[in-house]
């Protein structure tokens, strides 16, 4: 399993963007999953609904007055995940020159 590697997964509706977070036991000290969850979530003025040490949940409701729509919304939140692990020294930086292909779990 993966149980060793903090995530954090996306799954766009046509009325929102939940999104489940994962930090395991051996991190939790340098990366807390509910600071971690608002910092993405808050790019969009999502909530949280559900807080532990290790697994977080929440939502971005749809907005088209605001331009807010769950697939448009996805992408810069995963940046900004992956960058609040990043400043914190928890994301692996790449320095290969090797043209590794993401997986992001859809079918683009």
């Amino acid at each position: 399993g993966s149980g060793h590697i903090g995530k954090m997964i996306f799954s766009a509706g046509t009325t929102q963007l939940a999104v489940v977070a994962y930090v395991p036991e051996a991190k939790q000290a340098e990366c807390s999953c509910k600071e971690w969850l608002e910092a993405v979530l808050g790019l969009f003025g999502g909530k949280v609904v559900s807080a532990a040490k290790d697994v977080c949940a929440g939502s971005v409701q749809a907005n088209p007055d605001k331009n807010v729509f769950p697939l448009k919304i996805r992408e810069p939140m995963i940046l900004e995940a992956n960058n609040f692990l990043r400043k914190k020294g928890l994301f692996p930086e790449d320095n290969d020159d090797d043209d590794d292909e993401m997986v992001f779990g859809d079918d683009d």
